[in-house]
């Protein structure tokens, strides 16, 4: 294009010398511009046909830019628009499994009700049976007791009768059955007083009641402590006091160890039978616990082979 603008310029040129020259020139210079116009007009044809051709050969290259145009590749980013990987929740779907696993789960768990319920069921006659024996061995207790004649009995030795009663007024009541005053009694001996074998026990008679049973009932009474003599004594010396024929007895009691050992105990006379009431074995018994009351209205056969009774020491 520069080409055929200088060859433009120059036909220009000439035209303007030419018009210089004369008439005589033109002519001539008309015919040899008409040539050069004509070469040059060739010339820039050519140069035209070279710089459109040029292009033309360089736009195969702008062409090939489609490569660029190949979005096909952008298309393929399809597979990430490829959701069916994510619509195959479906495997998600199979929570089927995780239906079928709850249904299994119960069985487990209604199987170990019955195997627990086995076990309470066996344990509750063992424990039932204990306490009906004990149910059974306080309504006797209480038959007895409340069957009995009272001739109410007190010492002649003051003190001992005073306290008697002062403690009688706080553990008993008038419409208390007679069973439910001996309970009391033998109560508050267990609860109120400790063995202390560093008491010292008296066996003389005094009256129509040892002088050491009176002693011994004092002290204990008073002093809430004692060994086995101040245990019965206090217990004999409350329970005439409610009315019932009590005695202190004297013997051996079987030891926990084996064999017999020196004791005391308490013996009420119902009917003609003699009933065991031993509070201070049975303060050992209990231990600080419950009291289990198993010296408490016991016949010699019921404790069989507890106790060796000396017959000359009964006050």
């Amino acid at each position: 294009m520069k080409k055929s603008f200088i060859a433009v310029l120059l036909i220009f040129a000439m035209l303007l010398s030419a018009c210089s020259d004369g008439a005589e020139e033109g002519d001539s210079k008309r015919e040899i511009l008409r040539e050069s116009s004509a070469a040059t007009a060739s010339e820039s044809l050519e140069t035209t046909e070279s710089e459109t051709s040029a292009p033309a050969a360089t736009v195969p290259p702008t062409t090939t830019a489609v490569p660029t145009t190949t979005a096909p590749p952008t298309t393929t980013t399809e597979p990430t628009t490829t959701p069916p990987p994510t619509t195959t929740a479906p495997p998600t779907t199979t929570a089927p499994p995780a239906t079928t696993a709850p249904t299994t789960a119960p069985p487990p768990t209604t199987t170990p009700e019955p195997t627990t319920a086995a076990p309470t069921t066996t344990e509750e006659p063992v424990t039932e049976a204990p306490a009906k024996a004990e149910k059974d061995d306080e309504s006797d207790a209480e038959k007895i007791l409340n069957g009995a004649e009272l001739t109410p009995f007190v010492t002649d030795y003051e003190p001992l009768t005073d306290l008697t009663e002062e403690i009688m007024s706080e553990i008993t009541t008038e419409d208390m059955s007679t069973y439910e005053k001996v309970k009391a009694c033998y109560d508050y001996i267990i609860n109120e007083c400790e063995y202390d074998s560093g008491t010292p026990a008296l066996f003389e008679s005094f009256d129509n009641m040892g002088y050491g049973l009176v002693i011994n009932a004092y002290d204990m009474l008073k002093n809430h402590k004692g060994v086995c003599h101040h245990y019965a004594a206090a217990f004999v010396a409350l329970t005439r006091y409610i009315g019932l024929e009590s005695y202190y007895q004297l013997g051996e009691t079987h030891k926990a160890s084996g064999g017999f050992t020196g004791h005391t105990w308490a013996v009420i006379i119902i009917d003609g039978t003699e009933y065991v009431f031993d509070p201070q074995v049975e303060d050992n018994i209990a231990d600080g616990g419950k009291i289990k009351y198993q010296r408490f209205c016991k016949t010699y056969e019921q404790v069989k082979d507890k106790y060796i009774k000396y017959e000359s020491n009964f006050y």
